[in-house]
């Protein structure tokens, strides 16, 4: 009975937030399917638009990572000066919409950018020396196969994913192992075999959820005149009112992100699994030394590209007070109507993804019965319904916002469903459950077996042991997950775009519409505000969820030694 259940509890999220828009979304491709693919020209060109997005995305995945994963040590480990500020800090970069880091770097290393005047004023080339757009040099920068100027843009708006999932699985570490190998050979010794090893399925994770994100990305390559794949889906039902079309060209596009996902799922399987011990919290922090001043440059330098230069840009084209007055007042309504969907979104992806793991933990693992004195071993019997359900709940984030959005407009007419805000609000919940599912499961891997198992031992049932053991111990990587999600819910743009109703525009909308119609300084004093809402949400949440962590004591039964 209890595996029926979890099926049930496993699948029912699963069916109504991706297999039922996204099927009736597909059952519309064949009737594109000659338009877009057996025109003179039409399937070259869109191969040529899939291989520039593969490249963005797989560019800004590794850049992203490679930025991320030394900052989020950093931040999260070591002895770094100003550690705190610097970690408020990095919130900025996600909450801060793609499409206006996109504007603020185009106004710095455009053509005619500051930098390219500051180096023309100090003797250099009158011509471009370096820009956002591609080479200068080449005759069509934007038909250049590795899109460079998105990906630097990118990989500098999403470094704090990869940064996030590391540092939440990153405090998880077995303090035993760490000290154990801190004698045998130093600080260097307990980074490089006990805390990347664990580390390690964070970060995979991480560079697939940047990557899988860019895959649906278009604001930024839009505004540098790259043509990309979502670009093409938007445009055909955006503006075409063509889904037949849309949802042939967005067939290549799930192919490729459904087999990447399926590939990262298969390689996380055989990654090292780390343990989580009762001394939550109890970690000392690692000592850098010599290399303090340079970690402390790596960090300053990254903040300086990725929040201070685009925000100081931003807030130069707002201008003063009475610009921000006037878009409080024109935004107010957009502004809440931003946060009541993003709240419920990031409620309902939370709450789906512990549904969906715990019934995915329990299908995949049963208390073990051991001997008097010996110690209980976890077993993890495969189940490839559950790797379905989770690889099905991943898909969203390779996928435009669009797509969804058609596949619940689709929906809502077969099941006469009004537009009053329900479908929005779904189709936010299915782009940002992969967020809440990706880092809630990175810090499950780091939760030691045996503390469940002790508390089964114990008599403890299977629901106690998930509230009380389990979760508690999983809290940074849920927080992560659910920041995470709120800050992607607050700035989505073509699944709002595409599904507010009436009276009900977002904050999201309304600055693509005043971007459209070029009000620079309304939109730059919007974000401003957009941006201080959802990072003053987000450290709020932070300070209530970790400022008063305790350490969780799982009952241990008599006779066992845990």
């Amino acid at each position: 009975m209890r595996r029926v259940v979890g099926w049930l509890a496993a699948a029912l999220p699963v069916l109504l937030l991706v297999v039922v828009p996204l099927a009736l979304f597909v059952a519309t491709a064949p009737k594109g399917m000659h338009e877009a693919w057996s025109a003179p020209g039409e399937a070259a060109r869109s191969l040529r638009l899939l291989l520039r997005t593969v490249l963005l995305a797989g560019g800004t995945g590794l850049g992203a990572l490679a930025l991320g994963l030394p900052a989020g040590l950093l931040l999260s480990r070591t002895d770094l000066p100003g550690r705190a500020a610097a970690a408020a800090l990095s919130v900025v970069p996600l909450a801060l919409p793609p499409y206006m880091h996109a504007i603020a770097w185009i106004d710095l290393m455009g053509r005619q950018g500051l930098v390219n005047r500051l180096i023309a004023a100090l003797g250099g080339s009158p011509q471009a020396t370096v820009s956002v757009f591609g080479n200068p040099a080449a005759r069509n920068p934007s038909e250049a196969v590795f899109p460079s100027g998105a990906v630097w843009i990118l990989s500098l708006a999403l470094w704090p994913v990869a940064a996030g999932m590391v540092a939440a699985t990153a405090v998880l570490v077995d303090p035993h192992q760490e000290d154990a190998a801190r004698l045998e050979g130093g600080e260097r010794a307990a980074v490089a075999r006990v805390i990347l090893p664990l580390v390690a399925p964070a970060a995979l994770l991480a560079l697939a959820l940047v990557g899988l994100l860019c895959l649906a990305e278009f604001g930024v390559p839009g505004l540098l005149n790259v043509p990309v794949y979502p670009e093409q889906i938007y445009v055909d039902f955006g503006l075409s009112y063509r889904p037949e079309l849309a949802a042939a060209h967005a067939l290549p596009l799930l192919a490729v992100g459904g087999l990447a996902l399926a590939a990262v799922l298969a390689l996380a399987r055989r990654l090292p699994q780390g343990v989580q011990t009762e001394e939550f919290g109890s970690r000392r922090l690692i000592r850098l030394g010599r290399w303090r001043g340079p970690a402390a440059a790596f960090v300053g330098l990254l903040l300086l590209l990725s929040v201070v230069a685009p925000v100081a840009d931003i807030a130069w084209w707002a201008g003063g007070l009475g610009q921000y007055r006037t878009a409080l007042v024109a935004g107010s309504d957009q502004l809440l109507s931003s946060l009541q969907f993003s709240v419920v979104a990031t409620v309902a992806a939370v709450l789906v993804a512990v549904v969906v793991l715990a019934a995915g933990r329990g299908l995949r693992r049963s208390p073990s019965r051991t001997g008097a004195g010996q110690r209980p071993r976890p077993t993890a019997p495969r189940c490839s319904g559950w790797g379905l359900a989770a690889w099905l709940l991943l898909l969203p984030a390779a996928l435009p916002g669009s797509v969804l959005a058609i596949g619940f407009i689709r929906a809502g007419r077969e099941a006469r469903i009004g537009n009053g805000g329900m479908l929005l609000a779904a189709c936010l919940t299915a782009i940002v459950v992969p967020a809440a599912l990706v880092g809630l499961w990175a810090a499950l891997r780091s939760v030691d077996p045996e503390l469940e198992e002790c508390a089964a031992l114990d008599g403890a049932s299977a629901l106690r042991r998930w509230v009380s053991v389990i979760l508690p111990l999983a809290r940074p990587g849920l927080l992560t997950g659910a920041a995470i999600a709120f800050i992607l819910a607050m700035r989505e743009l073509p699944a709002t775009i595409l599904l507010y109703p009436p009276g009900k525009e977002t904050a999201a909308a309304m600055i693509f519409s005043q971007m459209h119609y070029g009000f620079i300084g309304d939109v730059a004093a919007m974000c401003v505000l957009t941006t201080l809402l959802t990072v003053g949400l987000v450290g709020v949440g932070a300070m209530v969820g970790l400022g008063r962590r305790r350490r969780p004591h799982p009952p241990a039964p008599s006779g066992v030694s845990c």
